[in-house]
């Protein structure tokens, strides 16, 4: 656990750099993908999916590449972008509670 008095939120800042570094096997597969813009998620085409069925790759290690891309792309957001990723994620939720009370 960390105490950091004034901090609401702790990330990993420039993530990018170091999924270069330690994800480069996919860097390198993503290459042969079909699409430039592949998101590696079910993209057909796709080589680093291909790799993942083949056994090229992990599972563990394509799932720590997506999450660490994730994060990376949540922090790279202005502070705007996240207050209103935030407010519809909480309109979703309601809408959810109300479907559940309705039913």
């Amino acid at each position: 656990m960390i105490d950091n008095p004034g901090m609401r939120e702790f990330g990993i800042v420039d993530a990018e750099d170091g999924l270069a570094g330690s994800h480069a096997d996919i860097g390198t597969l993503a290459a042969g993908c079909r699409y430039r813009d592949c998101s590696h998620t079910g993209e057909p085409g796709c080589a680093v999916l291909a790799a993942l069925d083949s056994g090229a790759i992990s599972r563990a290690h394509y799932e720590n590449y997506l999450k660490l891309r994730d994060e990376s792309a949540f922090y790279r957001m202005s502070h705007a972008e996240r207050r209103q990723k935030d407010r519809d994620f909480g309109k979703y939720i309601k809408s959810v509670k109300k479907d559940l009370r309705d039913n």
